[in-house]
């Protein structure tokens, strides 16, 4: 995990070259800001194909996205 509060971006990856044997997810995060009437949060997941899918990647941005509702 990544936190990155300085800096506001739409994109940001991570190539982990070892062959396939780094399984970990990557998470990264930035500066939340106001856009418009929302706050907008970066967040981004890099996550080998053969950990999880994009099922997986679904529930996971769901749940942070419900855990940030309740939190308003």
């Amino acid at each position: 995990m990544s936190c990155l509060p300085w800096v506001r971006y739409r994109h940001f990856d991570v190539h982990v070259f070892d062959q396939g044997r780094f399984l970990a997810p990557v998470i990264t995060w930035g500066r939340f800001e106001p856009e418009g009437s929302k706050l907008v949060l970066p967040l981004t997941m890099n996550i080998h194909h053969a950990v999880a899918d994009g099922f997986h990647l679904s529930r996971f941005f769901n749940e942070v996205q419900q855990l940030i509702y309740t939190m308003a």
